[in-house]
């Protein structure tokens, strides 16, 4: 979990992580504007949510992930989803971005729901 973390800038401590055995949480990480240095991440077990970074800018450093909800059960109600909600700055083409990057690299399969919703960011995505 990375959260409530309103000094939190980067997160270029993490630039080794290349797999979560449970779940990925980032939310309320208000002074955060992108996901660099989880570019080496490939799987997340369990899900990955992203919620309430009011200065999220980028998705970009999900760019070599690969798979989502490996590790689920039965059991697991959001197992396999991927959520990117209520980023006050991150525009919409993020979102799209990524359905496509993570699509693309899964050759059309993911475990679970995506979920891309009430981001509201008006910057472009280059």
């Amino acid at each position: 979990m990375i959260h409530y973390n309103s000094d939190l800038v980067q997160l270029a401590g993490l630039r080794e992580l290349e797999a979560v055995q449970g779940s990925l949480r980032i939310k309320y990480n208000d002074a955060l504007p992108s996901l660099h240095g989880l570019n080496s991440l490939r799987a997340v077990g369990e899900y990955i949510s992203v919620l309430y970074n009011d200065s999220l800018e980028s998705l970009r450093g999900f760019s070599g992930l690969a798979s989502v909800g490996n590790a689920c059960t039965d059991d697991m109600v959001y197992c396999g989803q991927l959520l990117i909600s209520s980023n006050a700055s991150l525009p919409p083409c993020e979102g799209e971005w990524l359905v496509e990057n993570f699509l693309s690299v899964n050759d059309g399969f993911h475990y679970g729901s995506i979920v891309i919703t009430n981001n509201t960011g008006t910057g472009s995505c280059d």
